[in-house]
């Protein structure tokens, strides 16, 4: 069974980036829309990405095209390492051409 984040529950910038890393917020939520990788099902919902980036981004004082932008970025990084080693990066690529629709 896949677990999901309750996106009505309040979210902070610790449970986000737990390590405290330097840098935009943006792309951490942009990494958790792209996952849980590979359940396509869950990731590959256009309402379930322009829910997490609407969500996340306004309780983080972010705008949605951002978090967006940011989830494409990651997910084109992620083909592209995922084509280096060899694996496939069909996930990834189906993750570009989704949250550049919702732009």
């Amino acid at each position: 069974e896949i677990r999901n984040c309750d996106w009505s529950s309040d979210v902070c910038s610790s449970d986000l980036d737990p390590k405290g890393l330097l840098g935009d917020r943006a792309y951490d939520i942009a990494n958790l829309i792209c996952n849980p990788w590979p359940h396509g099902r869950v990731v590959h919902d256009k309402e379930r990405a322009q829910r997490c980036a609407s969500i996340c981004g306004a309780r983080l004082g972010l705008d949605r095209r951002r978090v967006l932008a940011y989830a494409v970025a990651h997910a084109g990084l992620s083909a592209v390492w995922s084509n280096d080693d060899g694996s496939d990066p069909r996930h990834w690529l189906l993750c570009v051409e989704l949250f550049a629709t919702l732009l």
